[in-house]
């Protein structure tokens, strides 16, 4: 279908449809040909729209992460139920009173963008642009409101009770020690006392064709623009990077670090004069304590307004240039260890500051950066180049979709070739979920053209193109035949280790001792095992069943036994005599390191479960409304 309009767009008949597409879009707009007149809202929850525009852009961050989902109409809905459900969780930890406040938000963004120690304005650009496909405003708002649900998560996790006794009975089961006998019946004992026929293997072949299916295979070419391959073929020489050095020699310094804490007098850019004298006058006021000797952190936590910091005594951390408002740095970086500034008037209002340590910087030998510099200069001009690079990669590879030799030739990239590969993947590209699926794509199969550019992170492409296909088809039968003869005995085999392991079992209930049965039937008898929860991960298949079993019996009564069989899949019967329960030792008092972990484990799953009621709660309480017809 796509290659068929693909070839029509190139002709007369492009135009004349494109022309008949333009009328209506420039008569009723674009919009009105998907809205179909029902308006731009998709819900409204409590009052609050939820625009199509939102709905579209979280339908858009799906797409990469599940394609299928925006498929269907029930799809659609999964996707809108988590905006109403973000939007009830963010509105619930406002009224709460849970904020994040700016220096939380601009630390976490300024830390997360980092050149050479410093906060990179470029790279927040690109992922805002390449990543997130949001403002900034909007990115930081959205940080603003995912923090404050966490801290309201946090809250309610934190309120789950897990009580002493609790604790005990988990740390009881964990060290708990089981003691027993038993007697493995394998069902190679029964191995060879029937043979199957070809006859008997083709009926099962017949009515089991599925178990021996040749899996679906193809073989694909791909080519991948990533920064790090660019960066290989930009490589510097050692001149341009002592010369970048030289240019930039105070970038490679490790930079003075000032500890700081603030008080933070409110008065928005939105004040009145009245109310903006009245900040000026409090925030004077509490600077002639802070002056006069008092506690700082206790001032800070009094009267700050910023809830960020108020809580840690006004305690901001270390700064960098750059971090902060030019008014609160300029001051910052004049300050003396100890020292109390005047007052600061930065946007957010008054703040008074306090330096409370210092680490001067230091500049770093040219030997000691070189690699970093040259890794740097390569990576610089392998970024510049992808953004030049990322249309042309898409262009191609959408508009020359019969091949990859155009992307390949035109950017300089390679063809990878792979040999026959299943669903199952393999290594490197070929891990990749989304690479997989790609290349079992059926239109792409069909069609023979290259897939759409996979976005693997923020700093790779890739297209592929499958050249050869093998569709699922039966395995011959005599291949399989072998394998069936002998996996029809050792059904039988099993079947036969089971009867005589029942028997075995309901004799030992009966009084007889397990250890004469074992003897009876020619299988060895295991006797005095001692076993505890965590031994039996490390254990093989047949005892791993039989432990589990065990775990899974009751408490005997002193001096009694509990007796079980349990069949171990493929591999044969086992009957036990459980003996004797041990609990394991409780907690030592508070500093019981068990008991802390278990204590935490169980704390944060309530709370867990704490936190999805609460958020089942406010939608079961709110007012929604879904217009289905614009999903």
């Amino acid at each position: 279908m796509l290659t068929a309009i693909r070839e029509k767009t190139q002709g007369i008949i492009a135009i004349f449809i494109l022309g008949l597409l333009i009328i209506p879009f420039a008569l009723w707009g674009i919009g009105s040909y998907f809205e179909g007149g029902l308006g731009n809202i998709v819900a409204k929850v409590n009052g609050t729209e939820i625009s199509r525009r939102a709905f579209e852009d979280q339908m858009r961050r799906y797409r990469q992460r599940a394609p299928k989902l925006i498929e269907s109409k029930a799809g659609r809905r999964i996707i809108l139920d988590s905006i109403i459900k973000e939007q009830l969780q963010v509105s619930s930890a406002q009224d709460m009173g849970f904020v994040i406040s700016e220096d939380q938000i601009r630390n976490k963004i300024f830390s997360s963008f980092q050149t050479r120690g410093g906060f990179d304005p470029r790279r927040y650009q690109q992922y805002l642009s390449n990543v997130a496909g949001q403002s900034a405003y909007g990115f930081e708002t959205a940080q603003r409101q995912r923090g404050a649900v966490e801290q309201l998560r946090g809250g309610l996790q934190h309120s789950a009770i897990v009580t002493r006794l609790e604790v005990n009975d988990i740390l009881k089961l964990q060290g708990q020690q089981r003691s027993f006998d038993y007697v493995a019946i394998s069902l190679n004992s029964y191995l060879g006392r029937k043979k199957f026929d070809d006859a008997a293997a083709r009926k099962y072949y017949d009515e089991n064709l599925k178990q021996f299916m040749s899996p679906e295979q193809v073989k694909i070419e791909y080519v991948v623009l990533s920064i790090a391959g660019l960066a290989k073929q930009a490589q510097p020489t050692d001149k341009e990077t002592r010369a970048y050095y030289l240019e930039n020699k105070k970038g490679y310094a490790t930079p003075e670090k000032r500890k700081l804490s603030h008080i933070l007098i409110k008065s928005p850019p939105g004040a009145s004069s009245k109310q903006d004298r009245a900040a000026r006058a409090k925030a004077k006021s509490v600077l002639q304590k802070a002056r006069s000797g008092a506690n700082f952190a206790m001032l800070a936590k009094k009267y700050s307004d910023d809830p960020g910091s108020k809580v840690r005594g006004g305690d901001v951390g270390y700064i960098k240039r750059g971090q902060m408002v030019k008014e609160f740095e300029a001051v910052a970086y004049q300050l003396k260890p100890g020292r109390v500034s005047g007052l600061v008037k930065t946007a957010f209002g008054y703040h008074i500051l306090k330096m409370t340590d210092y680490k001067p910087g230091k500049q770093l030998r040219y030997a000691e950066v070189r690699d970093r510099i040259r890794n740097e200069i390569a990576l610089e001009r392998a970024d510049k180049r992808f953004g030049k690079l990322y249309s042309d990669f898409n262009n191609y590879v959408y508009e020359q979709a019969d091949s990859l030799k155009p992307v390949a030739t035109s950017l300089g990239l390679k063809i990878h070739k792979t040999d026959w590969i299943t669903r199952r993947g393999g290594a490197g590209l070929l891990a990749n979920p989304d690479v997989i699926k790609a290349a079992f794509d059926k239109s792409m199969i069909e069609e023979k053209r290259n897939s759409d550019t996979l976005e693997l992170g923020s700093d790779k492409l890739v297209s592929l193109h499958v050249v050869a296909h093998r569709p699922q088809k039966p395995k011959p039968f005599a291949e399989v035949k072998g394998f069936i003869k002998t996996l029809l005995e050792r059904k039988h085999a099993q079947s036969l280790a089971v009867v005589a392991g029942e028997k075995m079992l309901q004799a030992a209930k009966s009084g007889k001792p397990l250890a004469v049965l074992a003897k009876q039937s020619s299988n060895k008898y295991k006797q005095n095992n001692t076993l505890k929860q965590s031994d039996i991960r490390g254990m093989n298949l047949l005892l791993r069943g039989m432990a589990r079993a065990v775990f899974r019996a009751g408490r005997p009564k002193p001096g009694k036994s509990i007796f079980g069989g349990v069949e171990i899949k493929n591999l044969g019967y086992i009957v036990y005599s459980l003996n004797k329960v041990v609990d394991g030792p409780v907690a030592k008092g508070k500093a019981d390191r068990r008991a802390a972990i278990i204590r935490a484990t169980l704390q944060q799953r309530r709370g867990l479960g704490y936190y999805q009621d609460y958020t089942r709660g406010l939608k079961d309480a709110a007012k929604i409304k879904v217009y289905e017809k614009l999903l």
